[in-house]
């Protein structure tokens, strides 16, 4: 069974809004018993909460908990051949989060479960 690496955004509309969710991407989800999560995505939600560009309705400790249980989420560590392979890369887009989660979709082959159309210019298998 193939390995999805779940964007932010993915997370978030998995857990909280799945309507937003496309059709390919909620089958793809429900296929697979090995599903992502960065650790990127989860250090982005932190920033955002306290920049104010983010709110949940749960403490964020509690929501990764929970969405993780509910939806079988595994979590993908940041190694160093993740971060190194960031200067390998593009500028196409210069959010360094979604950088570093580029960056872990080659250096582990995995597909990312996105909508950000970008990251199609990295080469990368973008399920959407």
């Amino acid at each position: 069974m193939t390995r999805y690496l779940l964007d932010t955004h993915t997370i978030l509309w998995l857990a909280n809004e799945p309507e937003k969710l496309s059709s390919t991407a909620q089958n793809h989800i429900n296929s697979t018993d090995d599903l992502l999560v960065s650790f990127a995505s989860v250090w982005e939600k932190t920033i955002k909460l306290k920049t104010g560009k983010l709110s949940l309705a749960l403490p964020l400790e509690e929501f990764v908990t929970t969405a993780a249980s509910k939806h079988f989420l595994n979590f993908l560590p940041i190694s160093l051949a993740h971060i190194y392979h960031t200067q390998q890369l593009e500028l196409h887009h210069r959010d360094p989060f979604d950088r570093l989660i580029i960056a872990q979709s080659i250096t582990e082959n995995i597909p990312i479960i996105s909508s950000d159309a970008v990251l199609n210019a990295y080469g990368i298998t973008r399920v959407w």
